[in-house]
């Protein structure tokens, strides 16, 4: 267990983020608004700092910035896991392709931009933790569920169930997912925090906004948000009061970085749908990975790997048929807050 806010007393505020993916512009709009309004006694960090978006060192040196600011704590994701299983060693064959690929591309991008000490750092996480804040009640973090970064706490599904009975604590913050809902089961709480990387108001766009505002952003033309989860707690509370926030910004700088980037040359039908879930928040990254690999295996194509050309006709089916798969399953949209 890890005890933060030794000898705290009286009212605290905790503030958890997941699922950064590289975007610092949506990060340091986030870093600011708890700062100036929140003033959070600590930071909880889900893991999913990095990939997907250009500058990941940006973004490292934010969070740097804000583990000398405020009490942090961090665990990995299941994107920290990939680097480190398949890219922390230069010889490894998926560090060192021999075409660029929407498949692996991010990784790769991503992974050339770490230093040693980076490396380390991400080594040394765990990829769940118990945490002790001040005279306050424990909670536990993990980015997917408590058996699996990967997993997802839908309800009815194993994973939540064996998530609730391995919890040891009565709050459970999550990310993953990408986005936030609660689950309440007698006096256990699975909370999702939400997602920082991509719209956390999902809401359709259409093809036709979409290209307008890719093709040419303009300053102060649009807002979307990230998200992030407070946590409170009174005196004399039993236990925290949990409150999702919104935090507003321009993506029109972010936008801009994509066409140039090295990682749109790696990645470009990734890139692409990576663009396009930030905006919208739909399951564009999503609904581009099940085609290709639909396509990949009507094709015959055997083995793991899917190559670049069924990206490429999967992005352009997606925007053609302009039907993203919802963002929600039906199963959880009792629970979304």
């Amino acid at each position: 267990m890890e005890h933060i806010l030794r000898g705290h007393r009286g009212p605290m505020r905790l503030a958890a983020l997941s699922d950064i993916h590289s975007n610092h512009i949506a990060l340091e709009a986030v870093l600011q608004y708890l700062a100036v309004h929140e003033k959070p006694d600590a930071l909880l960090f889900l893991g999913d700092f990095l990939t997907d978006f250009p500058e990941p060192e940006k973004t490292l040196a934010l969070l740097k910035e804000a583990a000398d600011t405020f009490p942090s704590v961090f665990i990995r994701g299941n994107r920290e896991e990939y680097l480190l299983r398949d890219f922390r060693d230069p010889a490894l064959p998926a560090a060192n392709p021999v075409h660029p690929s929407s498949q692996t591309g991010s990784l790769q991008y991503t992974a050339s931009k770490l230093t040693p000490q980076v490396w380390r750092w991400l080594e040394s996480l765990p990829d769940r933790k118990l945490v002790a804040p001040g005279s306050g009640p424990p909670l536990t973090i993990a980015h997917g569920s408590l058996k699996h970064s990967r997993e997802l706490l839908y309800p009815g599904t194993r994973a939540l169930q064996d998530t609730l009975e391995l919890m040891e604590t009565k709050l459970l913050l999550h990310g993953h997912t990408h986005h936030r809902a609660l689950i309440e089961h007698g006096d256990k709480r699975i909370a999702d925090v939400g997602i920082v990387a991509y719209n956390g108001r999902p809401e359709f766009w259409g093809e036709a906004r979409l290209r307008a505002y890719i093709d040419n952003p303009q300053q102060g033309q649009e807002t979307i948000y990230a998200s992030t989860l407070l946590l409170d707690l009174d005196p004399g509370a039993a236990d925290y009061a949990l409150r999702f926030v919104d935090v507003p910004y321009d993506p029109w700088m972010t936008v801009r970085a994509f066409p140039h980037s090295e990682l749109a040359q790696l990645a470009p039908w990734w890139s692409r749908a990576v663009v396009r879930e930030m905006l919208s928040g739909q399951d564009y990254i999503l609904a581009l990975v099940l085609q290709a690999g639909e396509l990949a295996r009507a094709a015959g194509v055997t083995g793991s790997h899917i190559p670049e050309e069924f990206f490429e006709q999967s992005f352009r089916m997606i925007i053609q048929r302009n039907n993203i798969p919802a963002k929600y399953p039906e199963a959880l949209k009792p629970y979304l807050r």
